[in-house]
């Protein structure tokens, strides 16, 4: 596979352009993301409501995170071999059932704190592979719609980031009205609406891997080796880490802000909302001009405004000012995610997609379950503003290490181009003719 297989083919004709299986794979997305800011929402909400503990709220985000960890790190493999559709699609369905056990637990025995920590902790065990797989086929779709991948990119995040506008908006005022237990009925629903989109119009067309001709500890091994080899993933995913480990917290912070500097659950939902507005605003624009503008940048412009964010927060602005702090770090943090997708595609085999994806991915929030943990505790020990200060001074350290870095500059030393073989011989299996992504 070359890099020009990304690129728009001007010779393709209009009838092999097919749009449905990216429009059905940004439609899962959408879903998927909705039902999980609402759960990022109204689950630290529901738990701070019951305890009034920073620190018991801090280990059910520690809950919520491990997942994301352990599966990218082992369940990659599985995504290779079962089928990057068929694992987004099994993914979301089983996701959804653990979840829906915590209203039918508030409305039959009643909820108990290591509950809602054992089923987050289940559902995201789910969820996560579900979340690499749906990233690992945007180079298909992005191919069969004749678009390039900063584009395809682009638009998986813009259906990542409009959830984040609207979401919390309806989050705050659904808990207004309903005991927060009872809205996670609507994550549910989004979440098996994903993995119905998935099931009409999304099919696999990367080759799967044989399951008979190596063992799964040869398959992970080969995944790792690509991470590590790879010079400049191996920078990102570490330096990505520590970002992480200091950008956790922000999601304890938020709901104990609104709780104790704001006004409750609605001004909750006005602060991330105009955070979503300002990351949609920065991956719009980067779906118009990310191509022309240096990768380098993009990575530093968007930890300094994330840095930038603490500082302003520490001083526990009132409502509208910390909206507005919120809404400025998104315009500069928005074109991240896109460039790193597009980043990874460019330099990973196809059939080792879902491996590279999820190991990546796990490396990258590996510190975030401390993150939450440690957050929660500082701000029971020490309070909200000296957390705060603790997560600037963080970004601004990184922020000066990165600019040292010689691996800065591989950002924008051009694209590397997937080879045809993974960096260890892993026999594949070409995809079963009819399987690609066509229309069922």
């Amino acid at each position: 596979m070359n890099s020009s297989e990304y690129l728009p083919d001007p010779q393709r004709a209009p009838d092999d352009v097919n749009r449905r299986p990216l429009i059905g794979l940004l439609s899962a997305t959408g879903f998927a993301q909705t039902g999980n800011v609402l759960s990022l929402v109204v689950v630290p909400w529901l738990v701070y409501q019951i305890t009034g503990s920073g620190a018991q709220t801090g280990l059910v985000g520690f809950a919520a995170a491990a997942p994301l960890v352990l599966a990218g790190l082992f369940g990659g493999v599985f995504i290779d071999r079962i089928g990057h559709a068929r694992t987004a699609l099994l993914a979301e369905i089983l996701s959804g059932v653990f979840l829906a056990l915590i209203p039918i637990l508030h409305l039959t025995i009643g909820l108990e704190v290591w509950a809602i920590a054992a089923l987050v902790f289940i559902s995201n065990l789910f969820s996560a592979p579900g979340m690499a797989a749906r990233r690992s086929l945007i180079p298909d779709v992005a191919e069969r719609a004749s678009m390039t991948l900063e584009r395809a990119n682009s638009l998986e995040q813009i259906m990542n980031r409009l959830p984040q506008l609207l979401a919390p908006l309806a989050a705050g005022g659904l808990m207004a009205v309903f005991h927060p237990a009872n809205v996670i009925w609507l994550t549910v629903a989004l979440v098996w609406l994903s993995a119905l989109s998935i099931a009409v119009a999304v099919r696999d067309a990367a080759p799967i891997l044989d399951q008979q001709a190596a063992s799964y500890w040869t398959d992970l091994a080969a995944g790792f080796r690509f991470v590590i080899q790879d010079r400049l993933m191996r920078v990102l995913v570490l330096v990505l880490a520590f970002t992480n480990l200091l950008e956790a917290p922000l999601s304890i912070v938020l709901p104990i802000y609104s709780d104790e500097i704001l006004s409750g659950p609605v001004d909750l939902g006005i602060v991330m909302a105009a955070l979503g507005i300002g990351l949609l605003i920065g991956v719009s624009v980067y779906a118009l001009i990310g191509h022309r503008l240096p990768r380098s940048w993009i990575f530093i412009g968007g930890l300094c405004g994330i840095g930038a964010t603490y500082f302003g927060l520490a001083m526990l602005p009132g409502l509208w000012v910390a909206a507005s702090i919120l809404f400025l770090t998104g315009i500069m943090a928005g074109p991240v995610n896109p460039m790193l997708s597009t980043i990874y595609q460019e330099r990973v085999p196809a059939n080792m997609r879902g491996r590279v994806f999820a190991i990546a991915g796990a490396v990258s929030l590996s510190m975030m379950p401390f993150g939450r943990l440690l957050g929660g505790m500082v701000i029971d020990w020490f309070g909200l503003s000296t957390l705060l200060l603790m997560q600037a001074i963080g970004f601004a350290a990184i922020g000066v290490v990165m600019l040292l870095l010689p691996a800065l500059r591989l950002l924008d030393a051009g694209k590397t181009a997937p080879q045809a073989q993974p960096v260890a011989a892993v026999p594949i299996r070409d995809a079963r003719p009819g399987t690609g992504l066509t229309n069922r």
